[in-house]
C-alpha cells in the first residue's frame, strides 16, 4: 500500500503557488501584554516597549513600561500590508543611555488568520524569553489580485460568501477558504460534520458565473443587487451546485478565477500522471479516514481510535492480531500508545498486503528478495497480460511503478511496485486505446449509436419533480447528443418547458437553448439532436426559432436536405453543429401529424401513453382532454419548420413502406412497448430500417417514476437514439454509461458491420449470424475485493457480508447473470476465487456488468457496481475499480480478477 506520507497529485501541482505566500490587506493589532520578559537591569526588571515590523521595515511601536517583566500596553495599531511576507514583533528594553536592548522577537503566522475575524494569539518571544499577547483582525485586501499566485494565497485566507440553497431556507453567510494542502473548499457550518461541507478540488467540474441554477431561481429576489457577483461551483458526477454570491467584484474575480485555475492545474496534473490516478484516490481516501477517526485533532491515533476505524473499513481483526500489528507499526523510541500518520501507514500497509500478488511474484520471480527482474516482468506481461512490450517499455514502467530507488537503478519490481502497477491506469481494464476517438467517424450517422436523453429537463420523477436547465448541461458534460424539449406558451408570450399537464417546475426555453449553445461540444464535437415536442401556438413557435437562431448562430444547422445524397450525412460531416428534430410543414403550414402534449407527436403509440402520464395523479378528464386535442391538426410556424434539416419527425406507417419511400432525413420514433414487439417479431426489418433512417426509442408514460426500460433490446435491432431517462441511476443507466465509456466518450459510438452492410441479421437467431463474427469465450475469475465500503458509504453498521454479480448484457444467446458465493463479516479484504465462463456469440454488442451486494435479512444492499463493453475487457490480472449507481468512481473498493478473452 501507498504511504501514507507521500504528497498527492494536487500538492505537488500547487506546491510550488503554495510556496509563495505572501497578504494583502490590514492588520488591526491590539498589543495587549507580555508575560515573562527577559530581565535586563541589574533590578531584575526591564523597561520594555513592542516594535511591529513588516518585512523588517517597523510600522509601529508601543510606549515603553518602566521596571516590569510583564508589561501591559494596550496599544492598538492599524498596520497596513502590500504583498507582505513577514509580519514580526520584537520586545526592546528601554535604555536612557546607551541603546536599547533586544529582550525577544516573533513572527506572526499570518497564514492561520481567517479573514475579518479577530483572534487572540500568544507568540513565544525567542529565545526563550517570554510571552506576547495580542488581538488581531486580518482584513484583506483583494483589489489588484492579478496572478495565480494571489488569487490562492487569498483563498487560503478565505472570506464570508452567501451561500444560497434548494431549500425554502434563506440565503445566508458562510466562511469560505481553499485548505492548505490545497485538495478541498470548506465552509463552516454549525449543524453538518466538516465531511460534509466540503468539496475536493479534483471533483470540481465547472466554475459557473451568473445565476443558472436551482437554488438561485428560488431565491431569485435575495441579493439582486449582487447578481453580478455571483457564481456556482459545479461538483461530483451528480454535477451537484455550491451556489455563492461574493460581496465585491474584486472578491468574485479571485474566487471565480482562483478555483477555476486551481481545478485547471489539479486536472491537468492529474491527467499527466493517469498512471498514478488510483494511487492518489487510495492516499486520499486513507487520509480522510484518519482524519475521521482523529476525533480530537491531535494528529496521532491510540488502539481503541484504530480498532474503531477498521470497524469503519470492515476489517474483523481480532485483539491479539491489532496488538501485534499496532507494535509492529510504532516506530517511536519513546514507546508511546499512539501512532502518528505515517506510522498508520505502515501498519495500514501490512493489513492490506495481499498474497495473490505475492504469488504472482513467486511464479514469475527467482530473484532474492523476491522481485522481478527485467526480463520477468516483460514475461509476466507477454504471459499473463498479453502485453507485446519492449524492454525500453518494460524499464518504464518499472521506473514509474517501483518505490524502491534502489529496485529503479536496479530495473527491479519489487511486491510494491507490482502492485502498484495492477492498480494503475496502466494496467486499466478498460482498453486505454479506447479513451481516444479511434472509431470511423465518415459513415452515415444511421450507422452509430447516439447517447441520447428522454425528458432531459427533469430532475426526477414526471409529476412532481423539478424541470432544470442544469439537467441539460449535466447532459452534455456527460456526452449526451440528442436532448429532448417538451415546449409550451409562457405566460409572458415566452415559450417554456416542463412535462404538461403536471405538477412539474417550468423552466424558459430560452435559458435551455443558452446552456445547449454553451455545453453543446464541452466533450464531444458530434452532432447534437434537439428532439422538440411542439405544444407551441403559432407566435411563441416564432419566439422559439427566433431564440434558436440568435443565440446559437453557426451552430445550428439550417437550409434544406440535399435530395442528392443517397445517405445521412457523416459525424464528421456534422461536426460542431445542432441538429433539430421536429416537424417539417409542406406548402400549406399544415403538419401531417396529430398535435398534443404527447411525448413524441410523430410516434403512433403516443395518445395511449399520454394517458398513462396522468393516470396516477391527474383526473381522467385531463387525459380525455389531452386525447382531444391530439385529434386537431397543428399549424406550424414556418420559421420553426425550416429549422429542420435532417431529422424531420414522420409517422411511421410500415417497414415496407419505409423502404420503398422513406427518405434518409425521416425519422420515426418508437415506445418501448412497440420497440420490443418489432424486436421480437420483426428485428431483421427494424435493423435494416435503421440502416438507411434514424429511429428514436422512448419509455413508455406510465413509467411516471422516470424508472427506465431495458436499453439492449433497442441496441440488438440497430436503434441509433435510444432515449433514456438520464436523472435515474438504475441497471439501465448504467449499461449506457459503460456501452459509451469507449470511443473517447464522445457520445457517438459505430455500430457493429452486420447493423451497417449486407446480411439479413436477426439477433433472435444465432444462425444468422455471418462467419466473420466469431464466436468469443470471456472466462472471469473473481479473486478477491479490496476495503469495500459500507452501504451508500456509511461509516456505522455492520461490517458488510459482501458477494459479486456478474452479468452479460447482449443479444438473447448472450444474456447470462452468475453470482459468487458470500463472504461473511469482511468486506476489507474479501477472497473468492471463483471462475466463470461466458460463450458469447456476438461479442461487439455485450455488456459486462459487476454489482458488488451486502447479503442482509431482508433485501441486499448496493455496495458498487462497474459496466463496460466486452470489447474494450484487456485480457489478464486487473482492478475492478467500483463505481456508485450513478457511476462516480468510489474512493476505495475494488475487485480483484482474471480475464481472458478469446475468439474461438
Amino acid at each position: 500500500m501507498a504511504s501514507g506520507s507521500g504528497t498527492s497529485v494536487a500538492q505537488r501541482a500547487l506546491a510550488g503557488i503554495a510556496s509563495a505566500s505572501f497578504i494583502n490587506g490590514s492588520l488591526d493589532i491590539k498589543v495587549l501584554n507580555a508575560k515573562g520578559v527577559a530581565a535586563m537591569d541589574r533590578g531584575g526588571t526591564s523597561d520594555p516597549y513592542c516594535i511591529i515590523l513588516v518585512d523588517g521595515k517597523e510600522h509601529a511601536r508601543t510606549l515603553s513600561i518602566p521596571k516590569t517583566v510583564d508589561p501591559v500596553w494596550n496599544a492598538e495599531f492599524d498596520v497596513k500590508l502590500e504583498k507582505a511576507n513577514r509580519v514580526t514583533f520584537q520586545v526592546f528594553d528601554k535604555n536612557s543611555i546607551g541603546s536599547d536592548k533586544l529582550c525577544g522577537d516573533a513572527d506572526l503566522d499570518f497564514h492561520s488568520l481567517a479573514n475579518g475575524q479577530t483572534t487572540s494569539v500568544t507568540l513565544p518571544l525567542k529565545p526563550d524569553s517570554g510571552f506576547l499577547n495580542l488581538s488581531v483582525r486580518f482584513v484583506s485586501k483583494w483589489t489588484s489580485l492579478e496572478t495565480p499566485e494571489e488569487w490562492v494565497n487569498a483563498m487560503h485566507h478565505g472570506s464570508d460568501l452567501i451561500k444560497f440553497t434548494k431549500s425554502s431556507t434563506k440565503p445566508h453567510p458562510r466562511f469560505f477558504r481553499v485548505s492548505g494542502d490545497n485538495l478541498s473548499l470548506s465552509w463552516s457550518s454549525p449543524k453538518k460534520a466538516a465531511l460534509k461541507s466540503r468539496v475536493l478540488i479534483d471533483s470540481i467540474k465547472e466554475i459557473r458565473v451568473g445565476r443558472n441554477t436551482k437554488s438561485f431561481s428560488r431565491h431569485a429576489t435575495q441579493h439582486a443587487d449582487k447578481v453580478d457577483h455571483s457564481f456556482s461551483v459545479i461538483y461530483g458526477s451528480d454535477f451537484e451546485t455550491l451556489d455563492l454570491v461574493a460581496a465585491s467584484a474584486d472578491e468574485f474575480k479571485f474566487w471565480t478565477e482562483g478555483l477555476r485555475y486551481m481545478s485547471s492545474v489539479v486536472g491537468k496534473q492529474v491527467a499527466v500522471a493517469a498512471g498514478e490516478k488510483h494511487a492518489e484516490r487510495r492516499k486520499r481516501w486513507l487520509k480522510e479516514m484518519w482524519n475521521m477517526a482523529d476525533k480530537n485533532k491531535d494528529n496521532q491515533l491510540d488502539m481503541k481510535e484504530i480498532s474503531q476505524l477498521l470497524h469503519v473499513l470492515n476489517a474483523k481483526v481480532s485483539n491479539k492480531e491489532l496488538k501485534k500489528r499496532f507494535a509492529a507499526a510504532n516506530s517511536d523510541d519513546k514507546g508511546t500508545k499512539y501512532l502518528d500518520f505515517d506510522e498508520f501507514g505502515a501498519f495500514y500497509r501490512q493489513l492490506t498486503l495481499r498474497p495473490e500478488i505475492e504469488q504472482l511474484l513467486l511464479r514469475y520471480s527467482n530473484t532474492e528478495p523476491l522481485s522481478l527482474t527485467l526480463d520477468e516482468f516483460r514475461r509476466f506481461l507477454e504471459v499473463e497480460q498479453g502485453m507485446a512490450v519492449s524492454s525500453s517499455d518494460a524499464a518504464a514502467l518499472i521506473a514509474k511503478h517501483e518505490p524502491a530507488v534502489e529496485g529503479t537503478k536496479s530495473k527491479l519490481l519489487s511486491y510494491e511496485g507490482l502492485f502498484n502497477f495492477l492498480a494503475s491506469t496502466d494496467n486499466d481494464l478498460f482498453n486505454p486505446a479506447h479513451n481516444r476517438i479511434y472509431q470511423d467517424m465518415s459513415q452515415p450517422l444511421t450507422h452509430y449509436f447516439v447517447a441520447s436523453s428522454h425528458n432531459t429537463y427533469l430532475l426526477g420523477d414526471q409529476l412532481r419533480s423539478e424541470s432544470s436547465v442544469e439537467a441539460y448541461v449535466r447532459a452534455l458534460q456527460n456526452g449526451c447528443r440528442c436532448v429532448e424539449l417538451d415546449c409550451w406558451d409562457g405566460e409572458d408570450g415566452d415559450p417554456i418547458i416542463y412535462h404538461g399537464h403536471t405538477l412539474t417546475s417550468k423552466i424558459k426555453f430560452s435559458d435551455v437553448i443558452k446552456a445547449i449553445g454553451d455545453y453543446a461540444f464541452a466533450t464531444s464535437p458530434f452532432p447534437v439532436i434537439l428532439s422538440i415536442e411542439n405544444h407551441c401556438s403559432v407566435p411563441q413557435q416564432k419566439v422559439m426559432a427566433q431564440h434558436m437562431e440568435t443565440i446559437l448562430g453557426s451552430k445550428l444547422l439550417k437550409g434544406d436536405p440535399d435530395e442528392l445524397r443517397k445517405a445521412y450525412p457523416s459525424p464528421n460531416d456534422l461536426k460542431n453543429k445542432i441538429l433539430i428534430k421536429g416537424k417539417r410543414s409542406g406548402k400549406t403550414g399544415m403538419a401531417a401529424g396529430p398535435a398534443g402534449p404527447a411525448d413524441d407527436e410523430d410516434s403512433d403509440e403516443e395518445d395511449d401513453d399520454d394517458e398513462g402520464k396522468v393516470k396516477d395523479e391527474a383526473a381522467v378528464q385531463a387525459a380525455a382532454a389531452i386525447k382531444a386535442k391530439n385529434q386537431k391538426k397543428v399549424t406550424l410556424a414556418p420559421e420553426l419548420s425550416a429549422l429542420v434539416v435532417y431529422c424531420k419527425a414522420v409517422h411511421f406507417k410500415s417497414f415496407d413502406d419505409s423502404a420503398a419511400n422513406g427518405k434518409y432525413w425521416e425519422m420515426s420514433s418508437f415506445a418501448e412497448a412497440k420497440t420490443k414487439k418489432f424486436a421480437s417479431k420483426l428485428p431483421s426489418q427494424l435493423i435494416e430500417y435503421n440502416k438507411k433512417q434514424l429511429s428514436r426509442i422512448y419509455p413508455a408514460g406510465t413509467r411516471v417514476d422516470s424508472s427506465n426500460y431495458d436499453p439492449q433490446v433497442a441496441w440488438n435491432c440497430g436503434s441509433q437514439i435510444v432515449a433514456l431517462n438520464y436523472q435515474t441511476p438504475d441497471r439501465s443507466m448504467q449499461l449506457n454509461q459503460g456501452k459509451f465509456r469507449q470511443n473517447g466518450r464522445s457520445g457517438v459510438i459505430l455500430k457493429p458491420y452486420v447493423m451497417r452492410k449486407g446480411t439479413n441479421f436477426n439477433p433472435n437467431d444465432v444462425a444468422t449470424i455471418p462467419h466473420s463474427v466469431r464466436p468469443t469465450k470471456l472466462t472471469i475469475k473473481i479473486i478477491s475485493g479490496q476495503q469495500l465500503p459500507k452501504p451508500d458509504r456509511q461509516t456505522k453498521g455492520e461490517i458488510i457480508d459482501p458477494y459479486v454479480v456478474v452479468e452479460v448484457a447482449g443479444i438473447p444467446a448472450d444474456q447470462k447473470t452468475v453470482r459468487t458465493k458470500v463472504i461473511d463479516d469482511n468486506g476489507f479484504n474479501p477472497e473468492w476465487s471463483e471462475t466463470f465462463t461466458f460463450d458469447l456469440r456476438f461479442a461487439e454488442l455485450a455488456i459486462l456488468r459487476f454489482v458488488v451486494y451486502d447479503k442482509d435479512v431482508n433485501s441486499d444492499d448496493f455496495i458498487g457496481q462497474y459496466t463496460i463493453n466486452v470489447s474494450d475487457v484487456r485480457s489478464g490480472y486487473h482492478h475492478v475499480n467500483l463505481e456508485s449507481e450513478r457511476g462516480d468512481p468510489l474512493d476505495s473498493g475494488t475487485l480483484f480478477a482474471h480475464f481472458q478473452v478469446t475468439e474461438q
